[in-house]
C-alpha cells in the first residue's frame, strides 16, 4: 500500500481496530496534519528496524512528505517533524 492509501485507510469509517494496534490509531488521530504522513510512512518499515535520522529525512523528502515553508530548509523542516514525532 502506499502513504496515501494508509492515510485513507486510517481516516476512512471503515477502518477495523483488528487491523491495527488501537493506541496506533489513537496516536494518528491526535496528531496535527503535518505529522500524518510522517508517522505513517514510518510504518514501511520492519518492526524493530532501527531507522536511521539522515535516512528518514532523506526519504520523507523525496516522497514530499515534509511541506515547504518559505525561507525554511526543507531538511530542516523534516529533523523537526522527527523530534515533534519522537516527544509524542
Amino acid at each position: 500500500r502506499g502513504i496515501l492509501e494508509w492515510n485513507m485507510s486510517a481516516s476512512s469509517s471503515s477502518f477495523g481496530c483488528g487491523d491495527i494496534v488501537p493506541g496506533l490509531i489513537l496516536s494518528y488521530d491526535n496528531l496535527p496534519h503535518y505529522l500524518r504522513n510522517c508517522f505513517v510512512y514510518c510504518s514501511i518499515y520492519p518492526k524493530d528496524y532501527v531507522i536511521g535520522r539522515d535516512e528518514l529525512v532523506m526519504q520523507w523528502l523525496a516522497h514530499e512528505l515534509i511541506e515547504e515553508n518559505e525561507g525554511i530548509d526543507a531538511k530542516l523542516t523534516a529533523n523537526q517533524c522527527i523530534n515533534d514525532l519522537i516527544k509524542r
